[in-house]
């Protein structure tokens, strides 16, 4: 059914370790693609689990978190490229944050709806993203964003 990326990814932990042993730098670059191509492939494939009604969504939210805090783990320990996290972090956001926003929606809650947009505004700010970035990756206008931000952290 599906491929054991876990498994992978732990296994990718291992060819780390003796990469960093070695300072091999083109080994550890080569890995950390790796890393992020599995890391995406297990987003997409819970966000696949997820929309077929196989899985939760907060089951889906608590494996998109995993999926951030393996990659934290092995950036922070063997590959310490600064984009990595962030990266991934801003893909696994783009992945949950606008299921969360298509529920409010389908409940026919427009406050629902408009309250789901205020929490992805200010989580990805609290997140440290800028508000051009929020604003490309939720579509709401740069406007509006600083409006929800200027309004629910001032």
């Amino acid at each position: 059914m599906y491929p054991l990326i876990p498994l992978q990814l732990f296994n990718l932990r291992k060819k780390l370790h003796f990469a960093k042993n070695k300072n091999d730098i083109d080994k550890i670059k080569e890995l950390s693609i790796t890393a992020k191509n599995l890391a995406t492939k297990l987003a997409y494939e819970s966000k696949e689990l997820f929309e077929k009604h196989e899985i939760l969504g907060e089951d889906f939210h608590k494996m998109l978190l995993a999926i951030q805090n393996l990659i934290e783990y092995l950036n922070q320990n063997y590959i310490e490229d600064e984009s990595l996290e962030e990266e991934v972090s801003i893909m696994t956001k783009t992945l949950y944050d606008p299921e969360v926003e298509r529920r409010g929606y389908e409940k026919g809650e427009k406050s629902g709806y408009e309250k789901g947009k205020i929490e992805i505004v200010l989580n990805m700010y609290s997140e440290g993203l800028s508000e051009k970035q929020i604003s490309k990756f939720t579509n709401i206008d740069v406007e509006r964003v600083q409006e929800i931000i200027k309004k629910h952290i001032n």
